[in-house]
């Protein structure tokens, strides 16, 4: 498995992606307007929505509270990382966690457009049920 593990550094995301992914949000009603997406979304709730959107039956929404400390929010991310992203093959590092739960510019962009390009491949090749030993390759968000 780790020979298919792939890192990304945290590149910004191009003009065209960074549309690709606000046109992908407007798919979602959750619960709340978003006003500023790194702020709104920083305690990890609108990501763990939209993700129980794409798939029904790997999240339970009652695991994410909504919150304003950073160190609630972190917590919302370790559980959102290792109770749901890990099986999509997508792992993020401490850094990634402490970035998105402080809601720096640009880096939970960077993660809605891999989730939106996994969905995407998951969608092309017909998955129904996510396979955590499928020819996907992981990555790692650093």
């Amino acid at each position: 498995m780790e020979s298919r593990r792939r890192k990304t550094s945290l590149t910004p995301l191009s003009p065209e992606e960074y549309r690709a992914v606000a046109c992908w949000m407007r798919e979602f009603t959750l619960s709340k307007p978003i006003k500023n997406i790194s702020r709104d979304m920083s305690d990890g709730v609108m990501v763990a929505e939209i993700l129980k959107h794409l798939f029904p039956k790997m999240v339970e929404l009652h695991n994410y509270a909504r919150c304003n400390s950073t160190q609630n929010k972190l917590s919302n991310w370790e559980t959102l990382n290792r109770k749901v992203l890990r099986r999509l093959n997508i792992y993020l590092d401490e850094r990634m966690m402490q970035d998105l739960a402080c809601g720096n510019n640009g880096t939970l962009e960077i993660l809605l457009h891999e989730l939106m390009i996994r969905h995407g491949q998951m969608k092309d090749n017909g998955d129904n049920e996510i396979n955590p030993s499928s020819q996907q390759p992981c990555i790692m968000l650093r």
